[in-house]
């Protein structure tokens, strides 16, 4: 594969996965040039998020209502740390806003947690 990194994020007419041959310039790619490289449930999640996020904007923009953002923002974030695990040679980036509202990338590590540790469930 020629691209040194990906990110995962959308925009209107596009598919989900934006390509990089030098890790700071994306370019929207096509799920198609992934299919004989991504599992195949991996490639149906990118489906579908790319299927709710245009049918959010589109009752957003009609009801003004946010129903499923977070649920949006929640999946972009899992399908980054599943492609991470399916291509870790590969940088891999998300987008979202920081506590000030600006818009940044976000990089996935390969680092795992390693040992026990203390979780919120209760």
């Amino acid at each position: 594969m020629k691209y040194t990194a990906i990110k995962i994020d959308m925009d209107y007419c596009a598919d989900p996965v934006w390509v990089s041959e030098d890790g700071k310039s994306f370019a929207n790619g096509s799920l198609s040039e992934f299919e004989d490289v991504l599992s195949q449930g991996l490639l149906f999640g990118l489906k579908v998020y790319q299927q709710l996020w245009e049918n959010y904007h589109t009752v957003l923009s009609w009801t003004g209502e946010d129903l499923i953002g977070e649920v949006l923002e929640e999946m972009q974030i899992q399908l980054a740390v599943r492609l991470k695990d399916e291509l870790p040679d590969v940088r891999v980036f998300y987008s979202r806003y920081d506590l000030l509202d600006k818009w940044v990338l976000v990089e996935i590590s390969n680092n795992k947690p390693k040992g026990i540790y203390p979780t919120m469930v209760g």
